[in-house]
């Protein structure tokens, strides 16, 4: 989506060190979190979770 950390960090209100440890996979995330991810990326829960895989 060409945003950066810090954008994506300020649109769900958390911080760039949040979102660079979701991105790099170092925890579960809550179901939650990934939907929100999903909305402000303009795309889907299935995608995010399959995107990985």
């Amino acid at each position: 989506m060409g945003m950066t950390q810090e954008e994506l960090a300020e649109e769900m209100c958390t911080t760039k060190s949040m979102i660079s440890y979701y991105e790099n996979d170092n925890g579960d995330m809550k179901q939650s979190i990934i939907a929100e991810f999903a909305v402000i990326l303009g795309t889907t829960v299935e995608y995010l979770v399959s995107a990985k895989r």
